[in-house]
C-alpha cells in the first residue's frame, strides 16, 4: 500500500490536466505571465527615471516569460479542444447504443429495420456501408 502511494500523487495531476486542462494551464500561464508583467512594469519605471540602460536583462526575462505564458495559455486551449474532440464520439457512441437498446427492446422489426437504415447508408443501387466521399 505505501508503496503505491507515489504513483497515485504522480496520476492525479495528470488526470487533471487531461479533465481540467483549462484551469490548469491557466494556472501555468499565469505563473508565467505575472512575473513577466512585473517585469516589464519595474522595467518601464526605471526607463521613466532614466535608469532603463543597464537593465537589458529584465527585458529579456520579461520577453521569455511573456512567451511561456502564451505558450501555455495557447497549449490550454488546444487541450480543451481536444477534450470535447474525445468526448463528441463517446456521447455519439452512448446515443446510437441508446437507440438500438430501445429497438432491441420494444421487438417490432419496423424499429429495428429504421435504426438500422439510419446506421448505414442506403444508394439506389444497394446498401453501401463505406463512409460517405467527401466533396
Amino acid at each position: 500500500m505505501l508503496v503505491r502511494t507515489p504513483v497515485l500523487f504522480l496520476r492525479l495531476p495528470t488526470v487533471y490536466l487531461i479533465y481540467r486542462p483549462i484551469r490548469s494551464f491557466a494556472l501555468l500561464a499565469a505563473v508565467f505571465t505575472v512575473p513577466g508583467l512585473t517585469l516589464g512594469v519595474r522595467y518601464a519605471a526605471l526607463a521613466a527615471m532614466g535608469e532603463g540602460r543597464g537593465h537589458v536583462q529584465s527585458v529579456i526575462a520579461c520577453a521569455a516569460l511573456l512567451v511561456g505564458g502564451i505558450f501555455m495559455a495557447a497549449i490550454g486551449i488546444l487541450a480543451y479542444l481536444l477534450g470535447i474532440n474525445r468526448r463528441l464520439p463517446e456521447e455519439v457512441r452512448y446515443l446510437e447504443h441508446a437507440r438500438l437498446h430501445d429497438a432491441r427492446r420494444s421487438g417490432s422489426p419496423d424499429a429495428r429495420e429504421q435504426l438500422y437504415l439510419s446506421m448505414v447508408r442506403v444508394s439506389p443501387s444497394g446498401v453501401d456501408r463505406s463512409p460517405p466521399l467527401m466533396t
